[in-house]
């Protein structure tokens, strides 16, 4: 860009010290012209005025609108190049400001869903209530225990159908709990995906910053038997349950959903 812009100003400038050239050297023909017919006295023959007017008039009337002609096209060259620069100049500028917007939602996102997760509570028969984070790693036992019933009933069933029969009956007695949590999480996620101009991995890993492993548990079995969730492809491509340790997950078997599927 900077290399154009200097080539273009000096083929300006050449142009421009061209044209004083071309109109100095006019000049000095006119003069030599005028003193050859006139000496260095004026005449008093109108015939030999009339004559020098038009051999003047003929001569330089071309040339001075052929001049003109070139000053115009350099000023309208130089108009379209300031033009284009403006039009960069709004472009960069337009991208800063949708980025601004973006990461104003997107933090604004965060805040949001981090008070609703310091305002979680599940009360347990016998103990005091749990809350915040909290929350999660009971949610997470709740979840195993699902899996360790469903996993005794139906052993000769294919751990897919394990897996949903356990998610399944764990949801039904705790989405009151889970429900909000999932839709926070499902809605900053969709707004990276369709909103973010560049960079999604980079606001993905903010947002994973967030989450403990047992929050991320849950995502990871909800994506894994919701095909409405999340795109999963979307979910491979920017690694989000690489952060997953695969011993927090409800069987070792589970290991190659986590490596394959996601």
């Amino acid at each position: 860009m900077n290399k154009k812009s200097n080539s273009f100003e000096k083929f300006v400038k050449t142009v421009g010290i061209w044209l004083i050239s071309v109109a100095l050297l006019i000049a000095i023909i006119a003069s030599s012209v005028y003193i050859y017919y006139f000496s260095w006295m004026p005449s008093s023959s109108h015939e030999k005025w009339a004559q020098f007017g038009d051999f003047m008039g003929g001569t330089l009337n071309p040339v001075f609108g052929f001049i003109s002609l070139l000053a115009i096209l350099i000023t309208l060259f130089v108009q379209a190049r300031e033009l284009s620069h403006s039009t960069e100049a709004l472009q960069d500028q337009g991208e800063s400001l949708r980025v601004q917007a973006f990461e104003n939602t997107f933090f604004s996102l965060l805040k949001l869903f981090n008070e609703s997760i310091y305002n979680f509570s599940i009360a347990e028969n016998n103990e005091p209530d749990f809350k915040g984070y909290a929350v999660f790693r009971k949610l997470g036992e709740r979840l195993d225990h699902a899996y360790k019933l469903s996993n005794s009933r139906m052993r000769q069933s294919d751990e897919i159908e394990v897996i949903k029969s356990a998610y399944s009956k764990f949801y039904s007695h705790n989405h009151e709990y889970v429900d909000i949590y999932l839709r926070n999480v499902r809605q900053i996620m969709l707004f990276v995906k369709d909103r973010c101009p560049y960079h999604k991995k980079q606001y993905l890993d903010m947002f994973l910053a967030q989450l403990s492993n047992h929050q991320l548990l849950l995502v990871f079995y909800h994506a894994y038997v919701s095909p409405d969730f999340v795109s999963k492809d979307f979910l491979k491509e920017n690694e989000f349950f690489s952060p997953l340790p695969s011993s927090m997950l409800l069987s070792k078997l589970h290991a190659n959903i986590k490596d394959e599927v996601f």
